[in-house]
């Protein structure tokens, strides 16, 4: 049979249940025992998966030695031999040194509590966070191999469905996950969504909090070069609206804009564009960057201190734009319309409006279909005066269609 035929698979199989059988004969016969479970639950003597075997057994020296001969008998017979070289012989209850002296008896290596198994951690509390370690890092290498800034959002909502929300299945189908590691793959997901590295940001006044902190850096992987407060006592883009406006990955962070990890939409060229340029530069510190976490520090308010009162009357003045209504997705569309409708309710569109709101500097702010009105979100899809006449053509159309034809 040729290597990579699809029926190796099933033959390997077949084979492994004669290796199952001679286990289970040497159960019957009294040679090897396994683990009786409670509650008048079945002998346990092993567990094969495809490849991969792991035997069971009391603590004896007698049931390691037999099983070695049933693993030569069964090589005789088929050809396949058990790698003892990349065996493991773990003790539960049982001495190191005895583990260690058994072990080499055998011809394997020892091991102990708690071992990796098929990817899987067994012998842990997983009610403890820190051995969720491995669906965190598996997360990471993921978010790591896809830059979210450079995608469209529905290829972003694709990745997240396919892959990020199955990634952790496996350890959720055997293990309880504590709630802490619910929220911080949420989170994960929820950052690569809306494009941040680092954190979630929103480019707007919801994020009024951040004038009570201020960043002060160290390594600056953990804080945005434009949308935080660091070097001044506003965030950079509020400082430097030309430039905030041809940077092209607006989310990045300071130790990428320090090393040279950004990008221009074109290279600032106008009188004011060169002028904020000269500007930042000579406000920056040649080299800012130093060997340690990123921290925030709080800012006094007008009296000189730091209250709990200046914090809530921030807090009080947010403008909460989140609606009750929902939006109900249309499978008929395309993901990135579904998105764009959604964004549009939540007055999260880059409408002039909301440019002006989040300090950028946009020239002209009236509607470019009809010159009467600001152009805002609601302007766009209900009062303009081209939106109205759309809308009433479409609606005539869709009262004058006796049918509709669908075409698979």
């Amino acid at each position: 049979m040729r290597q990579g035929d699809p029926t190796s698979l099933f033959l390997f199989v077949a084979v492994m249940e004669a290796l199952s059988r001679l286990i289970d004969k040497a159960g019957e016969a009294g040679v090897f025992s396994g683990i009786k479970l409670p509650n008048d639950g079945p002998m346990l003597s092993h567990l094969l998966f495809a490849d991969d075997a792991l035997i069971i057994g009391d603590w004896e020296e007698s049931n390691a030695l037999h099983i070695i001969r049933i693993s030569r008998c069964f090589h005789v017979c088929s050809g396949l031999k058990i790698n003892l070289g990349k065996s493991n012989l773990i003790g539960i209850g049982v001495d190191g040194l005895e583990v260690e002296a058994l072990a080499e008896v055998v011809g394997c290596k020892p091991d102990s509590l708690p071992f990796k198994y098929l990817g899987l951690k067994v012998g842990a509390n997983m009610n403890r966070v820190n051995n969720w370690r491995p669906v965190y890092d598996i997360f990471e290498s993921r978010r790591a191999l896809w830059k979210s800034a450079m995608m469209f959002i529905g290829g972003r909502v694709t990745l997240i469905r396919s892959v990020l929300e199955s990634l952790p299945n496996y350890y959720f189908s055997l293990y309880k996950a504590p709630l802490k590691v619910v929220k911080d793959l949420e989170s994960l997901i929820k950052k690569f969504l809306w494009g941040a590295e680092g954190r979630v940001r929103l480019l707007d006044g919801i994020s009024r909090l951040c004038d009570c902190f201020r960043g002060s850096v160290g390594r600056g992987d953990n804080i945005l070069f434009w949308l935080d407060p660091w070097l001044m006592e506003v965030p950079l883009k509020e400082a430097f609206p030309k430039l905030f406006a041809l940077e092209v990955v607006k989310t990045c962070s300071v130790r990428d804009w320090l090393l040279g990890v950004w990008l221009w939409k074109h290279e600032p060229d106008m009188v004011d564009e060169l002028a904020e340029l000269s500007a930042l530069k000579e406000a920056m510190a040649p080299d800012c960057l130093i060997d340690r976490m990123d921290d925030w520090k709080r800012t006094p308010d007008h009296s000189g201190l730091f209250s709990v009162s200046s914090v809530k009357c921030v807090l009080e003045g947010v403008n909460n734009n989140i609606s009750n209504y929902v939006v109900e997705w249309c499978k008929w569309v395309p993901i990135k319309c579904n998105v764009f409708i959604w964004r549009a309710e939540l007055n999260r569109i880059p409408t002039a409006d909301a440019l002006r709101r989040r300090g950028i500097v946009v020239g002209d702010e009236a509607c470019p279909l009809c010159k009467l009105e600001i152009e805002s979100v609601e302007h766009l899809f209900a009062s303009c005066v081209t939106a109205v006449v759309l809308w009433q053509k479409i609606s005539r159309w869709l009262s004058n269609s006796s049918h509709l034809c669908i075409f698979i």
